[in-house]
């Protein structure tokens, strides 16, 4: 079977190209940096109560989305719009710190009215000091742009991975002092301007006293379109830190985090590097509707490729993770982890959503499926908090069940791909993580009594093997295909 738009010789070199430059090198960042922070994390975790992890996901609710939504909003509005001369990129700088400097302030202001209305007085002053970690952003928003422009995946490896260590060893060492509870407030905030400050260096971008009001009001008119659209969607994940803070307490959202974490650690390298392209190669390839079919074909495939066993793996073994690294103090973080995973099955139906509709610049629509992602989180959430942290955890994942039943169709549309299509380059990675799971389930009574880590690494073998047959045996020219992507030049 082909695919309904089967993608030129130059578009799939570049896909290729693309792609196996950000995995490469997000392998490289996962080897170093994520295997080196989660040793870190770890480390942490052995000094650090599960409600200091809480009480820091309490106060980053709002710094962290401000963050994430200012620093991809600004980003994608320069590569829109296609032009990084000195000029724009300077232009891209001061429009951004106007708009940092008095939401810094206000944040650390209003720490104290945030603690009085979750009823947690110690978030205050780390709601300050998070404040500060706001003050990178408009740095970062330039050199970020360009690189990401040239496809350099090397220089944002090598640097994040930098960053990420060095912030991450200094918090390491604060947590065995006197100031432990400080060592994640410290981390965040080092982590950031490090790696800004290298970004800049690396790309030689730095602010100048250029400034073109013109492109100032053009850039901030994309990009709070752009911050709009995707903040009411990205305000999900920190709702639901404020719904498990204040209805289970610090020290479940605590172990909530530990999870996301350790889902993040095991599943981004697998991820992270197709999700870097959506944005790029959509805008590169303008109006062409085959070059935009061709680009989402070719990544959805490689998307359900990779993160499917990752997350199903991850799920079966998440008990024996939790026992093997973590106190019993975060005993919760193994069905949380189940959960989550169990969730990001769903990964490739809707993850591209908000990365394309930016790229489309269909920001309206956008934030009508952000607030619809919103509204049914909220109404799912709050139907079955009295039934505990499990039930409320997995109604998070309603918003990605509406989103593939509601916008995937019109998202398919936009990208000129039909649905039997999309079904087709996603739907053998599905039979193949079924069957693996089928086969974990069956010969579970073959792990009772081992050892833990026994039984977590014969999981990890049995299931590898089960996935990696299933596509060679069943569906060995998907298989090629989804690997020629990578391999084109």
């Amino acid at each position: 079977m082909s695919d309904h738009a089967s993608p030129d010789r130059g578009g799939q070199a570049v896909v290729g190209m693309a792609v196996r430059s950000a995995m490469v090198w997000n392998l490289v960042s996962m080897a170093v940096s994520q295997l080196a922070q989660g040793g870190i994390f770890i480390l942490l975790t052995q000094r650090l109560e599960p409600e200091a992890f809480g009480l820091f996901a309490m106060a980053a609710a709002v710094t962290d989305l401000f963050y994430v939504l200012a620093t991809t909003a600004a980003i994608d509005a320069v590569v829109q719009r296609q032009e990084f001369d000195r000029r724009t990129l300077s232009t891209a700088f001061w429009a951004v710190a106007a708009v940092t400097a008095p939401v810094c302030l206000l944040v650390a202001a209003a720490g104290s009215l945030f603690a009085g209305a979750v009823n947690e007085p110690h978030v205050a002053p780390i709601f300050a000091a998070l404040s500060l970690s706001l003050l990178p952003l408009p740095f970062s928003i330039a050199p970020y742009a360009r690189m990401r422009q040239n496809l350099d995946f090397k220089g944002i490896a090598l640097r994040g991975m930098l960053a990420s260590f060095l912030g991450g060893l200094v918090a390491l060492t604060i947590a065995f002092t006197a100031w432990a509870e400080w060592a994640l407030v410290v981390q965040r905030c080092l982590t950031l301007a490090l790696a800004a400050a290298l970004m800049s260096l690396h790309a030689r971008v730095f602010p100048t006293w250029e400034f073109d009001p013109l492109r100032a009001r053009a850039l901030l008119s994309v990009a709070g379109r752009i911050f709009l659209s995707h903040g009411v969607g990205a305000s999900g994940p920190r709702l639901t830190d404020l719904v498990f803070g204040i209805s289970f307490g610090p020290a479940v959202l605590g172990c909530l985090r530990v999870a996301f974490r350790l889902s993040e650690m095991a599943v981004s390298v697998l991820v992270n590097p197709i999700n870097q392209m959506w944005v790029v190669l959509i805008s590169k390839a303008g109006s062409s509707r085959e070059a935009r079919s061709a680009v989402f074909i070719q990544l959805s495939r490689l998307v359900a490729l990779l993160c499917l066993p990752g997350y199903v793996g991850l799920a079966f073994v998440a008990g024996e993770i939790t026992e093997l690294a973590l106190r019993p103090e975060y005993a919760l973080v193994a069905s949380f982890l189940a959960i989550l995973c169990s969730i990001g099955i769903l990964t490739p139906l809707v993850n591209s959503r908000n990365a394309i509709l930016t790229a489309l610049n269909q920001t309206g629509l956008l934030l009508t499926f952000s607030a619809m992602d919103l509204a049914v989180l909220l109404l799912a959430m709050f139907s079955v908090v009295r039934f505990g942290p499990d039930a409320t955890l997995w109604a998070t994942g309603a918003p990605a069940v509406a989103s593939a039943l509601i916008a995937a169709p019109i998202v398919l549309r936009h990208m000129n791909v039909r649905l039997v299509d999309l079904m087709r380059a996603v739907s053998p990675a599905y039979v193949a993580v079924g069957v693996m799971a089928l086969g974990l389930i069956l010969s579970q009574s073959l792990f009772d009594g081992l050892a833990v880590w026994m039984s977590f690494v014969m999981k990890a073998v049995l299931g590898a093997v089960l996935y990696a047959a299933t596509l060679l045996i069943a569906f060995r020219s998907w298989t090629f295909r989804a690997v020629s992507a990578v391999a084109a030049r």
